[in-house]
């Protein structure tokens, strides 16, 4: 195997990833920003490079991710030519990513590093927990945008803004404004920070 000191982007992105999820791959590669994939053929050559590789059979020499990449230079972007040892920079991306991707499919998770205000529920039919993030609103629900869509402005507070997942509930709004929410009465610091509300209906 390779040294992984000098691994570049797309080889560290490669490096953890699950190869076997060919959607994972796919997805990750594109959110890492290492490969053109909008470049005619750019999925073929992506499935066709991971599965040849992963499919194939074990062989001593590079690491699977460094023969994938080698393949994929011709995808590969200015990005995924920054240097990237030992996946420092890849690593916590694409736990991150995991994150978001797991929301997609099971409901609306907790921003990294929330800090929890108060819990409570609603007619017993609905239970709440309110967060405090310590990052600005537009960093807030761009994150959740990426995982959910695009959030639906408030009507009557159009600093706030809402996402639905099945029976999940998601309200992110500048905390100067968390007065007008379940749970929005927590202590906070006086600096920039974002409030969440995350409630989920049991009928």
């Amino acid at each position: 195997m390779e040294n992984p000191a000098y691994w570049d982007r797309l080889t560290a992105s490669l490096a953890v990833v699950e190869l076997r999820d060919l959607e994972a791959v796919w997805g990750f590669l594109i959110h890492a920003g290492v490969i053109e994939h909008d470049k005619r053929g750019a999925f073929e050559l992506v499935v066709d490079a991971v599965t040849g590789v992963v499919g194939g059979a074990v062989i001593t020499g590079p690491s699977n991710a460094s023969r994938i990449a080698s393949q994929l230079r011709g995808l590969q972007t200015p990005r995924g030519s920054q240097p990237d040892p030992e996946a420092a920079a890849a690593r916590p991306q694409y736990d991150e990513w995991q994150l978001s991707r797991s929301a997609r499919r099971a409901g609306i998770a907790p921003y990294p590093n929330a800090r929890t205000l108060e819990s409570g529920s609603v007619d017993s039919s609905i239970t709440w927990t309110s967060y405090v993030v310590d990052a600005p609103i537009e960093t807030v629900v761009a994150r959740y945008e990426l995982a959910h869509g695009v959030g639906r402005r408030d009507a009557v507070k159009p600093s706030a803004y809402h996402f639905a997942f099945g029976t999940h509930r998601l309200a992110v709004c500048p905390i100067a404004d968390r007065a007008a929410f379940p749970g929005g009465t927590g202590t906070v610091l006086p600096h920039e920070q974002t409030f969440l509300l995350i409630s989920t209906s049991t009928d």
